[in-house]
């Protein structure tokens, strides 16, 4: 960009004084002519050139020159660019000294900068992003001639397309530059009593075969909002991270998640020797972006491979649903897991429910609940099991593979089963074995660690009594507290010797 030719002029305008004023902006403007004063900082006035401020609609960007004087006369003239929702990016900007001679280019920014570093623009920007919002707009009812016109600059209503310029910038997979974008989502909804409208368009690159399984389209949203008998542009995103395959966009719905609030569904499948899943991507507008709140996973399974590789086939099913929760805004997200789901090498049921709520444009799982009983009745028994030598009993407390036994990792519990049964016969009675100092805590809602100290004395051939600190990580499966890992963490004291 030449910033140098493009506001050469601007210098022929500059008067000697260099006092800064906080007076109305008609009173600076004889100073800087073409440019309106807009607000101060320690050291600093700003102006910007109205008639320089363009916005490009599909992207979000607005452009505007600014003037800054410095309290010792000395300006710079440069442009600025801005998303309008908290980043900026200043480019190469020329100085002048008081009487308007160029003194040196000031290198501009290298990547973009968040607005909470460069708060003395706040102002600024406001001001731009309010010019520019009046230039994102067309009156009169909505149609999708106008609003693709004014995001894209052009629209054929017999192809139902637009032509899109700068491919490859925004996705380097593209092989041409040039392509076409339709809708494949048209929503009017209201919110705050305001009329929307949420346009959903893809976009394929043209001249290329674009029909293959790993060829996602570029996904883009726009979100329009009805004031004063005009549609403004409010959401501007040319990139949504979603994936689809066969250059075809995702199936996508507007659905409810609040009172007074809506977001964007996006499905896909996909399925890869042997394998294949469903997935549903939650997309909600906060702070002018469109931002995912939770990704889920409602289909998976093996089916088309399992039986060739000799494991064991699974296969899950998910489903979830909104409703009033602890936010007053937005509602809770529910999500039902039933079926069979892989750990490690063997299949295991599943059937979990999680609540999540939301918070900073996502959905997170709420804390679990603090309900030890189904635990404590597990370690009752685990305990109870132990003294009284019942194998079958005490194995019941165990998952089918433990991810740590002792030092072993990721076995089956047929070989805890096997360690359980020695130490039956090794010993003929076992005198004292109890618990003491348990705490439980939840690492999510179907999982959870147990730590306490056992206590022992067994006796046999041999006495062996002792005491250790142990911990258990448990595991909800099918709506039931087993172990999925025990070990012995620090061992305090054990004694050995002939009974």
């Amino acid at each position: 960009m030449n910033i140098i030719s493009r506001y050469r002029s601007a210098i022929c305008y500059v008067i000697a004084s260099a006092t800064v004023l906080l007076l109305p902006s008609c009173k600076h403007a004889a100073k800087y002519p073409g440019y309106s004063y807009i607000s101060s900082s320690p050291g600093y006035s700003y102006y910007i050139k109205p008639d320089s401020v363009t916005t490009t609609v599909a992207s979000g960007t607005v452009s505007f020159s600014l003037l800054a004087e410095q309290s010792d006369g000395t300006y710079s003239i440069g442009v600025v660019e801005t998303s309008c929702h908290g980043k900026l990016i200043r480019a190469d900007a020329v100085a002048y000294a008081k009487g308007g001679k160029m003194l040196r280019i000031v290198p501009g920014d290298q990547s973009p900068l968040m607005l909470s570093s460069a708060p003395q623009l706040s102002q600024v920007l406001k001001s731009a992003c309010a010019s520019a919002a009046s230039m994102r707009s067309f009156a009169g009812s909505f149609d999708r001639r106008r609003a693709m016109t004014l995001l894209f600059g052009n629209y054929d209503p017999g192809k139902g397309t637009a032509e899109v310029q700068g491919l490859v910038a925004l996705d380097p997979s593209f092989e041409t530059d040039t392509g076409s974008a339709a809708i494949f989502l048209d929503a009017p909804f209201q919110e705050a009593g305001v009329e929307r409208r949420l346009l959903l368009t893809y976009t394929v690159p043209e001249g290329q075969d674009y029909s293959c399984h790993a060829c996602p389209p570029l996904i883009s949203g726009f979100l329009f909002a009805h004031k004063d008998d005009k549609w403004f542009v409010d959401i501007s995103e040319q990139r949504i991270g979603v994936s689809s395959s066969w250059g075809k966009p995702p199936m996508a719905t507007l659905v409810q998640v609040g009172p007074d609030r809506h977001a964007i569904v996006f499905s896909d499948s996909d399925m890869a020797q042997g394998y294949s899943s469903s997935t549903d991507s939650i997309w909600v507008p906060v702070d002018a972006v469109f931002q995912q709140a939770i990704n889920i996973t409602t289909e998976s399974d093996d089916d088309g491979g399992c039986e060739m590789a000799g494991t064991g086939c699974y296969q899950y099913r998910t489903t979830y649903s909104f409703g009033p929760g602890r936010n007053r805004d937005w509602f809770d997200l529910r999500v039902s897991v039933t079926g069979t789901e892989p750990i490690g090498d063997t299949v295991v049921p599943v059937s979990t429910v999680t609540n999540y709520v939301f918070d900073k444009g996502k959905y997170n799982a709420t804390s679990p609940p603090q309900d030890t009983s189904g635990i404590e009745s597990l370690l009752h028994a685990w305990v109870d099991t132990w003294k009284r030598e019942d194998l079958e009993g005490h194995m019941q407390c165990y998952g089918p593979v433990l991810e740590v036994y002792f030092r072993k990792h990721n076995i089956s519990s047929n070989e805890v089963r096997e360690d359980k049964a020695r130490a039956f016969r090794q010993f003929t009675e076992m005198r004292v074995y109890e618990i003491d100092d348990l705490q439980v805590s939840f690492d999510t809602a179907t999982s959870a660690t147990a730590v306490f100290v056992k206590k022992w004395d067994a006796i046999g051939s041999s006495e062996f009594s002792g005491e250790a600190q142990e911990r258990l990580k448990l595991t909800q499966l099918n709506q039931q507290w087993l172990i999925t890992s025990e070990e012995e963490t620090k061992v305090l004291w054990v004694k050995k010797g002939s009974s």
